[in-house]
């Protein structure tokens, strides 16, 4: 937000922000319902052809998050027979569903994750964590500190160290 109240400063614009699920968000810029997207966004091939992008500024990586109590998962080697949570349309729901394809994206290995829930957000996914019903989130790395720095009762960051 500060980014974005910034550089609607600099160019003398006035600032609304508009909160939706991530799935839609590059749908709703292409279709002019808002005219820039400032947020955690992978730039790839295929949104470039469809959408200018800034010279990238933060880079960020995906981490694993699990249970506190859990010590099923040590890195992503340990992902096959698991149950992973990630939010849809994100890096993180790219790279899992490219490792259990097994396709190039990630150094071609395939990976038998027994399931990738997907969810509208993170909380949501956390939530499930929680409860049990996934073995680990992928996500983000800065959401996953974030996340971990308020709920560390209940989670733990697999390792600091982006895996992707």
């Amino acid at each position: 937000m500060d980014l974005a109240n910034a550089l609607g400063e600099e160019l003398g614009m006035e600032v609304e922000f508009v909160d939706v699920a991530f799935e839609t968000i590059f749908a709703g810029l292409l279709t002019n319902k808002y005219d820039v997207v400032i947020s955690g966004v992978t730039i790839t091939e295929e949104r470039k052809e469809k959408m200018n992008f800034s010279d990238p500024y933060f880079e960020a990586g995906q981490v694993i998050v699990v249970r506190k109590d859990y010590d099923g998962i040590k890195d992503e080697n340990d992902f096959p027979g698991k149950t992973l949570g990630v939010q849809i349309s994100t890096t993180a729901d790219e790279v899992v569903t490219r490792m259990q394809e097994g396709t190039d994206e990630y150094e071609g290995k395939q990976i038998a994750i027994k399931e990738i829930k997907r969810y509208d957000n993170y909380p949501q996914a956390f939530v499930d964590l929680q409860n049990g019903n996934l073995d680990a989130v992928v996500v983000d790395k800065p959401v996953g500190v974030s996340y971990v720095a308020d709920h560390g009762d209940k989670v733990k960051l697999v390792s600091e160290e982006p895996f992707v």
